[in-house]
C-alpha cells in the first residue's frame, strides 16, 4: 500500500482496498468484485463519505479498469 495510505478491510475477499487523500483529493482504490466492493463499501467508504466528506464543494467520481480480466482466467497474464 502506499505511503500515508489507510487500509480498508475486505471480509469478503483476500484483496483489501485503500483510501489516501492526497493534492486535497481523495482516492478509493477498491478491489474488483461487487461483493468485496460491498464489504470495503460497509467496513468504511460509506461512513467516510457520508460523515468526513459531506461538505466538500467539488465531487467527481473516476473509474479506471486496469486489467480487465478475471484473476480465474488461465490465459490471464
Amino acid at each position: 500500500f502506499p505511503e500515508g495510505a489507510i487500509r480498508i478491510k475486505n471480509a469478503r475477499g483476500t484483496a483489501d482496498a485503500f483510501y489516501l487523500q492526497k493534492n486535497n483529493k481523495h482516492y478509493f482504490v477498491l478491489p474488483g468484485p461487487p461483493l468485496e466492493i460491498e464489504s470495503c463499501w460497509q467496513n468504511f467508504i460509506e461512513a467516510k463519505i457520508t460523515k468526513d466528506l459531506a461538505n466538500e464543494q467539488r465531487k467527481e467520481v473516476f473509474s479506471l479498469h486496469l486489467l480487465g480480466l478475471p484473476e480465474s482466467e488461465e490465459d490471464c497474464q
